[in-house]
């Protein structure tokens, strides 16, 4: 079983500006990962509708319309906007 090892800090040892320091870079790191998972959260959700209406456009006026097809771009481009956003996560990510 593991010891408990127990020490006595003084507070004239504490760094407290390093300690400072240190919160606001994490909370800086913490911003930008949520806002990160907030733009891949948008940019699945915009798949997903354009999925839906391309499904829904090719029910109503078949595979081959107008409708259809310019669904198909709009599914198109949705999807290429999630990979870019995707590979700037994974690009972020490997830096660390």
């Amino acid at each position: 079983m593991g010891r408990c090892v127990s020490f006595e800090v003084r507070p004239e040892q504490i760094d407290v500006p390093y300690l400072l320091d240190l919160v606001e870079r994490q909370e800086t790191e913490l911003a930008a990962l949520l806002e990160e998972r907030d733009a891949m959260r948008a940019a699945v959700c915009d798949l997903q509708s354009a999925e839906l209406d391309y499904r829904h456009a090719c029910h109503l006026f078949g595979f081959g319309s107008l409708q259809a097809g310019r669904a198909w771009d709009l599914m198109r481009l949705a999807g290429t906007s999630a990979r870019a956003t995707l590979a700037r996560f994974a690009e972020r990510k490997g830096e660390s």
